[in-house]
């Protein structure tokens, strides 16, 4: 292997990594600004996909609702293998994904959300707490004159 190809090699890596990095850091609109400017090509493919979701926007809805109300792919001979087979593995992604967020919205809710203080910022519950600082940082001085103090408020 020539040293030319190594780094045209080397350059192709690279290039593939900063799209995905591109991808995955930008928000949508900015990354559709990155795209217009570096890759015009895949812009234009983005812009004709958006443009027909939404011609056949009513025609996709259809054949999902469709496709719900009925899952079963021996049964339905109104699309095509391949859109049952993707239907299934979309179906299935979203499920997972539901299933994520449900399971964390209750472990969120179990965990860290008091019923009677869930919309309070500084819960009546928090603010009952005495303030004890972290006495394990003090000197032996400060620690006694903070124990006295105490004392003083308590009797």
């Amino acid at each position: 292997m020539d040293p030319e190809e190594t780094q045209e090699k080397l350059e192709t890596r690279q290039k593939k990594m900063d799209e995905i990095s591109m991808a995955l850091l930008l928000n949508k609109t900015h990354y559709q600004k990155y795209l217009s400017k570096t890759d015009s090509q895949k812009h234009t493919e983005y812009l004709e996909y958006i443009e027909k979701c939404g011609n056949f926007r009513s025609n996709i809805i259809d054949i999902t609702k469709t496709l719900l109300a009925d899952p079963d792919p021996r049964s339905n001979t109104t699309v095509s293998q391949e859109v049952l087979e993707s239907f299934e593995q979309y179906s299935k992604t979203l499920i997972k994904y539901l299933e994520i967020i449900r399971d964390s919205e209750e472990s969120y809710k179990k965990n860290f959300i008091n019923d009677e203080d869930a919309d309070m910022m500084f819960p009546e519950s928090a603010m009952n707490q005495p303030f004890l600082p972290n006495t394990t940082t003090m000197s032996p001085r400060t620690k006694s004159g903070f124990r006295r103090k105490l004392q003083e408020k308590r009797g």
